[in-house]
């Protein structure tokens, strides 16, 4: 029989990062996307005030995707909106 190992520790960290990394993107990608269907829904005010805040958690699970994925990715996302770097100053 094989020896009892944690199955995780043949799995790079950067990997683990990468796709918890993704799949919190995901996630905020929807929350963002819930809040559109909310006025075609039977809800009182309340309960609609109440589901605003999947915006809340959206962006803070947002900002908490780009801090796992880095700076590449971010710059991937800027540049599919179509968001130019800064110049950097010259020397």
């Amino acid at each position: 029989m094989p020896d009892n190992q944690d199955i995780s520790q043949n799995i790079p960290a950067a990997q683990w990062k990468s796709v918890l990394g993704y799949s919190l993107l995901l996630a905020s990608c929807v929350a963002w996307l819930a809040i559109f269907a909310l006025p075609f829904l039977d809800l009182s005010g309340a309960q609609i005030a109440g589901a605003t805040t999947t915006l809340i958690i959206g962006e803070v699970v947002f900002w908490l995707a780009i801090f796992l994925l880095g700076r590449p990715a971010w710059e991937r996302i800027k540049a599919f909106f179509g968001i130019k770097p800064k110049a950097e100053p010259p020397e």
